[in-house]
């Protein structure tokens, strides 16, 4: 699943990359920024259509082969998000500029995606039990505050980070690296495939993102990242 994954992502790179030169789907720069930056606009962006597309195709492919409990709330955090910086790439080039959606437009927008997961979560009837020291303690509805928090502070972080070139991927690959491991040491064979196959998605997107870059994720990819941490790790 790793190789395919991998081996998917290039593929789709290589197409899309000059597909969207031709439709001039380029990246706009924040007027202020840093100088050094402006030489980056026109470069193409929402490659993170890429890692959606690859991630989710492999992971499906694979809950036929192995029977993954909760599949829904594997996906459904990362087509929401998806979809969120989706639509955000798309008015900013729509615009020509770096302005998409609004600040509050996107916040209520993940808050929403953070509320349908947690319905997801609660019909699955999952614990909402946490353990404090030696004690635990069921936070009820206060989990669902929880929930919100971790998705909508994990995807604008990792949104931020997605200024320099393989920032936003080689930390995700990070993050990533870490959870397959705790999911491997506690026998969670769904959190450490999802983790792998996503993993190799990254690691082939690094090979057109490194300095100087062929195509960035933009918030399509950057969202869904942040989404697919904050998932992994609740």
């Amino acid at each position: 699943m790793f190789l395919l994954s991998f081996v998917l992502t290039l593929f789709l790179l290589i197409l899309f990359i000059p597909l969207f030169r031709h439709l001039r789907y380029g990246q706009s720069i924040r007027e202020e920024g840093p100088k050094s930056h402006f030489s980056k606009a026109g470069t193409p962006t929402m490659g993170g259509i890429t890692i959606g597309i690859s991630v989710l195709t492999v992971f499906l492919i694979s809950s036929y082969v192995i029977k993954i409990p909760y599949i829904w709330l594997f996906i459904i955090p990362f087509v929401l998000y998806f979809l969120i910086g989706f639509l955000d790439d798309i008015l900013i080039i729509i615009r020509g500029s770096n302005k998409g959606l609004s600040a509050k437009t996107k916040l209520i927008m993940q808050i929403i995606g953070a509320g349908v997961y947690y319905f997801v979560f609660l019909s699955y009837g999952l614990s909402t039990e946490v353990q404090v020291f030696k004690y635990i303690v069921d936070l009820k509805w206060g989990y669902g505050l929880l929930i919100l928090l971790i998705f909508v502070a994990t995807s604008n972080a990792v949104n931020l980070s997605d200024g320099i070139d393989g920032l936003a991927s080689g930390l995700s690959i990070i993050c990533l690296t870490a959870i397959a491991i705790i999911a491997y040491t506690y026998k969670n064979g769904a959190v450490l495939m999802f983790s792998i196959i996503l993993i190799a998605s990254l690691l082939a997107f690094l090979c057109y993102n490194f300095n100087p870059a062929k195509i960035f994720m933009g918030n399509t990819g950057s969202l869904l990242l942040g989404a697919t941490l904050a998932n992994l790790m609740i």
